[in-house]
């Protein structure tokens, strides 16, 4: 897939991380556990 081809992306996350969003952008699962988050994450998975 050619990332100039990606014409809009849907991401689910509470709104309390928005300020983290904004400042560090959307990481991957293991970049996030260094920030402080919530997460949507259901634990078993």
């Amino acid at each position: 897939m050619n990332r100039n081809d990606i014409t809009e992306l849907h991401f689910i996350a509470p709104i309390t991380n928005i300020p983290s969003i904004m400042q560090h952008g959307i990481l991957s699962h293991k970049l996030s556990r260094e920030i402080d988050h919530h997460s949507v994450a259901m634990p078993e998975i």
